[in-house]
């Protein structure tokens, strides 16, 4: 009777998909829980390299400015060389 019934060591199957939520349910929480904790890493991640990118972007501005400054300031001594000649 009980092998009819699906009753196995006290355990009775409630069917396929019923067993199965049952037993990924611990697995599919700890999943969604890592997943969670993961897409909190990255936006940390993400933002650091952000910051990162700005201060790099910042620098390079200035560098281009002083390259300007440079430049302008050699033309300028150039031309006033070739004015006192």
């Amino acid at each position: 009777m009980n092998d009819r019934l699906g009753i196995t060591d006290g355990y009775r199957s409630l069917g396929v998909k019923a067993d199965l939520e049952g037993a990924l349910h611990p697995v599919a929480s700890k999943y969604h829980g890592t997943l969670t904790m993961f897409n909190e890493e990255l936006d940390e991640d993400i933002e650091t390299a952000r910051d990162t990118l700005k201060q790099a972007k910042e620098r390079v501005s200035i560098l281009a400015k002083m390259t300007d400054s440079m430049m302008e300031n050699k033309l300028v001594r150039h031309l006033a060389d070739r004015s006192n000649t």
